[in-house]
This record gives C-alpha cells, sequence and structure tokens, in this order.
C-alpha cells in the first residue's frame, strides 16, 4: 500500500477484511471475527457506488445516472460517492456526442475532481475501505475504471492508482472502454506486464485500437516488436488502412521493427502500397543484405496487392543491388508468381552497367522462365536493340543468344535491322547471324533479304562476303526482280555495276527485259541519265524489247555499243515494224527503222556505219519505198534529194561512204 494508506483489516488479528452482503457487517478472512465499524448506511452506500462505476465502465450510462442520483441521496459527501461522481461525468464526457456536451462535461468532470483533492488530498483508511469492499469476481472492470479515472489525476491519482493494481488482474477485465485507457496508460509508463496481460485479453479489447497505439505511441525497442506480435492479429491488421500504413513506415522505428509489421501485413493478405513502403524501408539501409531481408519478408507469402514489376524495374534501377537480382527473380518461382515483363523493362536490364555474368543470368532467366509473362512481340524488339545497340563484347552477347534465341518471335524486321545496320559484332557477325537460323529463321521469312544487305550493308568486303556465303548456304538467292530494281534505283552509277556484279557473281541474273525497262526509265524522267556502261552490262543474248522502245533507243541514244546491241536486240524482236515515222521536210514519212535511223542518227560516222551494218544483217534495206503524207509511195533516195542540204553530217557522209548519194547515181 501507498502512501501508509491502510486497507481494512481484523483488529485482532490484521488479517483482511471482506464484507458480507448478508450479515450486513465486515468479515476478517483470516480469523471469521466481525466487526461493526462500518455503518450499513454507508455499506448500501459503498454498493450503490460500486454498481454506479460498473455501469459507466460497461457503457450503460443511463441506468449509472440513475443509480449516482440514488447514491448522492443517501450520502453526497461519502468518498465512493464522490467517486462514482467522478467516474460517471467521465464516462459522460468520453461518450458526448458534440463538442458542446464534450467541453460541459469537461467542465464538471474538473470540477468534482478538485473538490474531491481538496477533501482527499491522498489515499486515507476510509477510502480503501471502499475498495476492499468489491467482490474479487466481480471487481476488474469496476478497478478497472478506477484505474483509468486515478490516472487522469496525475501525481495525485499515482498512489491509488498502485493500491487498485494490487486488488486486480489487468488481464480480466471485461469492458473494452476501459481496457483502451488501461493500455494506454501502461504504455505511457511502459509496464511491460501490463501492456502484454491486456493485449492477451484478445475477446475484451478492440484489435484495431490497440495495435494502433502499440505501433503509434510505444517507443520502438526489442518488446515493441514482441508487443506488435501479439497485437497484429487478423482483426487488427485488415483494420488499419493503407494511409496508416504508410504513415508508421514514414515513422522513426528501426527497419527490423517496421518489418515485424510487413510480416504480418504479409502473413494476414493486408492490401498495401508494396512500392511505397519499400522505398520507405530501403532508405535506411546500408547493404545489399538488409534490402535482401526486406524483400525476404515482402515476398514471404504469395499474395496480389504488390505491384511486382514496378518493384523489380526499382531494383534494376539501383545498381547497387544487382547482386540480388538472380535470388529475386527466384522468389517467384518459389512462390509461383507470374509477372508481366514488357520490352522496356528487357532494354532496361541490357543497357544497365551490370556485371555481364549477372547481366546475362537475369536475361535468360527472364527469357526462358514462364513466371515472367513476356509476349514475343517484346522479346523481339528487346533481341532488336540488344543486336544492334547494345556494344558488350562478343563472347558474352553470344552466351547470352545463343540460349535465348528459340522459335517464335525473332521477326524479319529484326534480323534485317541487325544485318543492314549492326557493326559491333565484326568478323564475328556471320557467327551470329548462324544463330537466327538455329532459332527456326527460315528462308520464306524474308526472300529479299540477301538483296537487301546486297544493296544497304556497310560490313568490310571481308565480313560481308563471309556474311552473304552463310545467307546462301541457308537458301538464299538473288533474283532478277532485284537487280532490276536495284540498276533502276537512284544509286551511283559506279556503285550500281559494282553491286550489280555481285549479285550476278552471287546467283543472280539480268532479266531479259531489264535494257528495254532502263531505256523506258530514262525516256520517262525516272532516271537522269543514261550510262553506256550500265546499258552495255544488262544487255545480253537473250534481251527482249519492244519495237517501239528499240527504236527510240537507236534513233535517239547516244551508245559506243549501240551497234552490237542492235544486233542483239533485233534478234529478239518477233516481227519488226516498217511503219516508223520520222519528220523531213516538214512531211511525216512512214519508213522502216533503218531508214529512219539513217535519216535521223545522232551518232559518229563509224558508230552509223556498223550500226547500218546490223540492220543490213537483219534483213533490212534503205531502197525500200517509203510512205508519203499523202499516201503515195516514194524511193528513199528521191526523198533525201529533196531536201539534201537539211540532213545532218554524218547522214550525208554516211550516204557517200555507202555510195547511196542520189546526186550520184
Amino acid at each position: 500500500m501507498a502512501d501508509g494508506a491502510q486497507a481494512a483489516v481484523c483488529k485482532l488479528c490484521g488479517g483482511k477484511m471482506m464484507y458480507s452482503k448478508d450479515d450486513k457487517r465486515w468479515r476478517c478472512m483470516y480469523c471469521g471475527t466481525f466487526s461493526e465499524f462500518y455503518s450499513a448506511e454507508n455499506t448500501d452506500v459503498d454498493g450503490i457506488a460500486r454498481q454506479v462505476i460498473e455501469d459507466v465502465a460497461q457503457g450503460r450510462l443511463d441506468q449509472a445516472e440513475r443509480n449516482l442520483s440514488d447514491c448522492t441521496r443517501k450520502n453526497q459527501k461519502a468518498v465512493a460517492t464522490q467517486i462514482a461522481t467522478i467516474s460517471y461525468y467521465m464516462g459522460r464526457y468520453a461518450s458526448a456526442g458534440s463538442e458542446r456536451e464534450s467541453k460541459d462535461y469537461s467542465e464538471r468532470t474538473s470540477y468534482y475532481i478538485k473538490g474531491f483533492l481538496a477533501e482527499y488530498p491522498e489515499l486515507r483508511e476510509e477510502e480503501t475501505r471502499f475498495y476492499n469492499s468489491f467482490e474479487e469476481r466481480n471487481s476488474h472492470d469496476v478497478i478497472a475504471n478506477l484505474i483509468n479515472l486515478f490516472t487522469v489525476m496525475g501525481g495525485y491519482g499515482k498512489s491509488r492508482v498502485q493500491f487498485l493494481m494490487s486488488l486486480t488482474d489487468v488481464g480480466s477485465v471485461m469492458s473494452e472502454s476501459e481496457n483502451r485507457r488501461l493500455l494506454m496508460a501502461a504504455i505511457r509508463e511502459q509496464n511491460q506486464e501490463n501492456i502484454e496481460k491486456i493485449l492477451r485479453n484478445k475477446a475484451h479489447i478492440n484489435p484495431g485500437d490497440s495495435c494502433r497505439m502499440i505501433l503509434f505511441e510505444y517507443p520502438d525497442s526489442p518488446e515493441k516488436q514482441k508487443f506488435i506480435e501479439l497485437a497484429m492479429d487478423q482483426d487488427a491488421a485488415e483494420s488499419l488502412n493503407k494511409n496508416e500504413y504508410l504513415q508508421y513506415y514514414n515513422g522513426q522505428d528501426s527497419t527490423e521493427t517496421k518489418l515485424v509489421v510487413l510480416g504480418r501485413m504479409m502473413e494476414y493478405s493486408v492490401p498495401f502500397d508494396a512500392m511505397q513502403i519499400l522505398q520507405e524501408l530501403l532508405q535506411f539501409v546500408q547493404s545489399s543484405a538488409e534490402v535482401g531481408n526486406i524483400l525476404q519478408v515482402l515476398y514471404s507469402r504469395k499474395v496480389d496487392s504488390r505491384r511486382d514489376e514496378e518493384i523489380f524495374e526499382y531494383m534494376i534501377r539501383n545498381v547497387t543491388y544487382c547482386d540480388l537480382i538472380p535470388w529475386f527473380l527466384n522468389l517467384f518461382e518459389q512462390l509461383d508468381i507470374y509477372m508481366p515483363v514488357s520490352s522496356g523493362t528487357l532494354i532496361d536490364v541490357m543497357n544497365l552497367p551490370f556485371p555481364s555474368d549477372i547481366k546475362r543470368t537475369v536475361l535468360v532467366e527472364l527469357y526462358q522462365n514462364d513466371h515472367f509473362v513476356i509476349e514475343n512481340r517484346a522479346k523481339d524488339v528487346a533481341i532488336s536493340h540488344y543486336l544492334t545497340e547494345v556494344g558488350e563484347p562478343f563472347e558474352q552477347r553470344v552466351a547470352f543468344l545463343s540460349v535465348v534465341l528459340v522459335p517464335g518471335y525473332l521477326s524479319p524486321r529484326t534480323v534485317r535491322n541487325y544485318l543492314i545496320n549492326a557493326d559491333m559484332d565484326g568478323a564475328g557477325k556471320a557467327e551470329m547471324v548462324k544463330y537466327f537460323f538455329n532459332a527456326g529463321y527460315k528462308v520464306s521469312f524474308d526472300r529479299d533479304l540477301l538483296t537487301d544487305y546486297w544493296q544497304r550493308g556497310n560490313d568490310p568486303s571481308d565480313v560481308k562476303n563471309r556474311v552473304l556465303a552463310c545467307l546462301q548456304g541457308e537458301g538464299f538467292s538473288l533474283d532478277g526482280t532485284d537487280i532490276g530494281d536495284y540498276i533502276l534505283g537512284n544509286e551511283d552509277d559506279e556503285k550500281k555495276l559494282t553491286i550489280a556484279r555481285e549479285m550476278v557473281n552471287n546467283g543472280a541474273t539480268i532479266p531479259s527485259d531489264l535494257a528495254a525497262r532502263y531505256v523506258d526509265a530514262v525516256l520517262n524522267g525516272r532516271l537522269t541519265s543514261f550510262s553506256e556502261r550500265i546499258m552495255h552490262y544488262i544487255i545480253k543474248d537473250n534481251s527482249e524489247m519492244d519495237f517501239q522502245t528499240f527504236t527510240s533507243y537507236a534513233l535517239y541514244f547516244r551508245d559506243a555499243n549501240k551497234p552490237e546491241h542492235i544486233l542483239k536486240l533485233l534478234q529478239n524482236i518477233s516481227e519488226i515494224d516498217r511503219g516508223v515515222l520520222a519528220s523531213f521536210a516538214g512531211n511525216n514519212v512512214v519508213m522502216n527503222i533503218l531508214q529512219a535511223y539513217i535519216l535521223l542518227t545522232v551518232d559518229p560516222l563509224d558508230r552509223a556505219t556498223l550500226a547500218v551494218d546490223a540492220f543490213h544483217e537483219m534483213g533490212l534495206s534503205e531502197t525500200e519505198k517509203v510512205t508519203m503524207p499523202d499516201g503515195s509511195k516514194q524511193s528513199f533516195d528521191k526523198l533525201l534529194q529533196s531536201d539534201w542540204e537539211s540532213l545532218s553530217e554524218t547522214t550525208r557522209k554516211l550516204m557517200e561512204k555507202k555510195k547511196w548519194n542520189p546526186f550520184h547515181r
């Protein structure tokens, strides 16, 4: 007992006295002696006061008000009445429905406390007799109410709290509201024994409120971790909302204590913003081992609330933790977690400065483990980036690509992009291409690949030849369409000849209509100039040209090899049209192609002479009659004689050389 206060004791043996309702007297629990020291009137008041306090503890305030009225009427000044009065108004204050009510009951409570302390500044025998009259079986809630009441009085109530604590077990209180206040007081005093007793009284505490008090009021310590495990059951964990959890993780508790909370959240599958909590936790870590501990707890169970991909991206961007990533990914398989992964995430891993063995392990795991859900298109995009943008040593690239390149997602665009644009593999490029075919790439996916690589690939010739040999070994070839399209393109003429020769050397054939298409492209302005060298290269024995295009070529193109070309082209024209329209002396005259050539040629004399010989060889003659505009027939000689002076010098010399001059006959 505190402050020298005495409980009700037997005057004969000093044993504890207990009030008997049946006898209306006090009886020594040790020797059985009865005492008449207490009057029946006070005994009645004490009993009614106890009932008031019990009513308040159980929230029966209306019933408490009626009993207090009876108690006051019997003895207003009795210590029991005063204590019951304070208890009642504190109960009203706690349950006030408005600010006005709260203020009113607060003022009344303060008034009665002031009066009580003025009359009973310290614990006395009369007061202890009142407390000792409580029946132990029903006293826990009443005593809890009084403990909470005197706790409010600070130092003035300390001796009373200590005395009341000796009369009860705080773990047996049934009133939820009293337990809440008891826990608050125990936390304030860091009374670990009482905290544990109250928390274990689970049927009579509010789990959420109790957990909040431990989380936010009790100082960080190993004991706090024990109390969290005791307080944070399923109901408590679910009663806290996301903001409260985040508020806690923003607090000053140690990482170890916060992990205890996180473990409970995982155990009870509490929804929470895992990324926010993880970021808060990682602010205070010093090593990868600590990060591993956090992740171990965060992934101690499979839950739906984690944003796994976001956590993974956070991890890979913090290169300090890169040694943890393979272990972290292994957790997904252990917990049977399926995480979507985008091409952007794959590319991030490829670009980050991880040690090569870690990067390869992570990438292979992502590509091959079914727990990482990646669309084939995303895999292809990332592989394309890796092939053309990630400049790692060739051995490292092969070690990764030889494993992950499998049928199903390697697109023609990726292969083409690598062949034409990538140069980082150097002499190993042909070897890399072989892995594409090992992964199921087929000729049918992109038949023009060899052609495009020939045309646009910028590799050194030795590398290019090895790559071409590899492609040809897989069945790729160049065809006439390829070489024709290239010749009719806008590349430099010298480059066209170089590439065309390479194409032919690698299996391409010159299309029979290419010379005709080439001449037509020049005539129509699709090509800005005519190349004698290209024309000579593409004219073959099987070259075909329609007669109209042939006429334009023979009459108007300057070509050193024209006589030879005329002969080849005419041999493949099934029917030579004799109706070439030529303008002479102001008239449109119809004649054969030889006559038109003699009349209109732009070639020098020696070339024109050979061209005429070629026409003769094909059975054409300058002696055929021509058709005048009026339909009349006229000899070719006479036509030329009609305007001899207007003829070109080549035409006149050609006529003289061949002795066709009409004036010399």
